[in-house]
């Protein structure tokens, strides 16, 4: 599929470790998002039941419409829900928004498997915490545990330190193919989103809220166990620096991307873009279904699914075939032109068929990511592949926080206004036409890059010392003044 036959060399001489790595990286992050994607069903539940019995409402009357009547003080449920979740949202992202970069840089100076771990239990805390909680103190104690429990890292943290393990035995791929291996792996993160939200919202279902976040607990556990018995260590003592806490912090993370120069910044809007557009959907899908198409909001999760299952078949057939024939910063644009049209079109469905046909349209969604990982990885060298991609997980936290809270608040405001377009077109809420308005300032940003970062032996790195060889380093090009030796320039073996 590389079509490239010094990209089949590499692969070739790397596969033991590549192939071993490669596979424990797609396990970690399946297991991991699912566990993610299992939360939407039951949270979103859960708190709008509670909505409903604050306001009198049976949970057989927690509903937009009964037999076609209105129910009154539904809206007032559902408001008070997306506040509900607009608090607990934020404590977990927060959290693992300060806590993203120092995991980075602990990557860096102690191994990977620092930062892959400690998220597994926080994740399995997280689940437990909303399982034992009682609901009078969702808004208080849930939120303070939350923020306490997620200071450990979660998915996002997680999923930058199994990019750092694949950024080590891909250290001589060029670009496009270290895209495809970064995509490849991707795929587990869509797939745990495809089965997540659907068992989540099954085990809703069934067995209630309750249970199925101990089942969550029990998929984490399983995760951690898979991990300390099989997940290698790729970063061998020979490249690993001392701890700079001074930089262990969001912003000298996010600063990362204006000191890797012009395209850095713009993959970093695109980046931001991308994931405001894609977070802020699925946070707020569920309860536009509820509303609009007249479903459950376990039903509505169901549109997360197939926008996952979307973004598997780009990530397998449509990023490698893009990738051979067009420039991957046109691959990124691509990718964001697709989130705006589809969100778009989706504020102007009212039934649960139109809604899952049209996220089956977001097939180049998920293809972003992968190039601005490869970017930033081969933008800092080998030495700071934990620090660069913990920037890209601080973007993501960030992203997490401030989308939730910007699609939350605009559906609030505008979840009973519909806008009136020609003949039986509408738009039902002011939620998706305002994040289509970003992806596309995103997809700008992504048209604006004149040429993506090649192998990063073939280029400088910029650091806040000045801009050094790539393929240089001491214990780390930003921390040391000493002339720097060459860098390994091959896969490292994995015993």
């Amino acid at each position: 599929m590389l079509g490239d036959e010094e990209n089949g060399r590499l692969l070739e001489s790397a596969q033991p470790s590549l192939r071993r790595v490669g596979v424990s990286a797609f396990v970690y992050m399946w297991l991991i998002f699912m566990c993610m994607g299992m939360l939407f069903g039951p949270v979103a539940t859960m708190f709008l039941n509670r909505a409903c019995s604050e306001v009198g409402l049976s949970s057989d009357r927690c509903k937009d419409k009964v037999d076609g009547i209105k129910i009154a003080d539904y809206d007032k449920a559902q408001s008070h829900a997306t506040a509900s979740l607009t608090g607990w949202t934020l404590a977990l992202g927060a959290a693992q928004f300060c806590v993203c970069p120092l995991m980075g840089i602990l990557g860096d100076a102690r191994g990977r498997r620092v930062p892959l771990v400690l998220p597994l239990i926080g994740g399995f805390l997280t689940a437990l915490a909303l399982a034992f909680v009682p609901a009078g103190r969702q808004n208080d104690l849930l939120v303070g545990v939350t923020f306490a429990v997620n200071v450990l890292g979660g998915q996002y943290v997680g999923g930058h330190a199994c990019f750092s393990s694949l950024a080590d035995v891909t250290q001589s791929a060029t670009l496009q193919t270290r895209a495809f291996v970064f995509g490849a792996v991707e795929i587990g993160l869509w797939l745990g989103m495809i089965i997540g939200p659907l068992a989540g919202g099954l085990l809703t279902r069934f067995i209630g809220y309750h249970w199925t976040y101990l089942v969550i607990c029990c998929v984490a556990i399983l995760n951690l166990i898979i991990t300390l018995l099989t997940y290698p260590e790729t970063h061998e003592p020979a490249r690993r620096v001392p701890v700079e806490f001074t930089r262990a912090n969001p912003f000298s993370s996010l600063k990362m991307f204006v000191e890797g120069g012009r395209t850095t910044t713009l993959l970093g809007i695109a980046e931001l873009c991308a994931l405001v557009g894609t977070t802020g959907g699925a946070t707020v899908i569920p309860l536009y279904a509820a509303k609009w198409a007249n479903a459950s909001t376990t039903s509505g999760v169901f549109v997360i699914s197939v926008v996952a299952i979307a973004g598997c078949f780009g990530l397998v057939f449509v990023l490698p075939c893009l990738a051979k024939r067009i420039p991957l910063q046109y691959i990124l644009a691509l990718a964001l032109l697709n989130i705006a049209v589809c969100w778009l079109a989706s504020s102007m469905m009212t039934s649960m068929m139109g809604l899952l046909l049209v996220a089956a349209f977001q097939i180049t969604s998920a293809c972003f990511a992968p190039v601005v990982r490869a970017g930033v990885v081969n933008t800092f060298g080998s030495s700071r592949y934990g620090e660069a991609l913990a920037a890209v997980g601080s973007m993501e936290q960030l992203c997490f926080v401030a989308a939730t809270q910007f699609a939350a608040a605009i559906y609030r405001f505008t979840e009973g206004d519909v806008l009136h377009l020609f003949g039986p077109v509408n738009i039902h809420s002011a939620v998706f036409p305002a994040l289509s308005v970003v992806a596309l300032m995103g997809a700008a940003a992504a048209f604006s890059v004149r040429d993506m970062p090649r192998h990063e032996n073939e280029v400088m790195v910029h650091s806040p010392r000045g801009s050094v060889p790539k393929g240089d380093y001491c214990s780390s090009p930003r921390r040391s003044p000493e002339p720097c030796l060459p860098s390994p320039t091959r896969a490292m073996p994995i015993q």
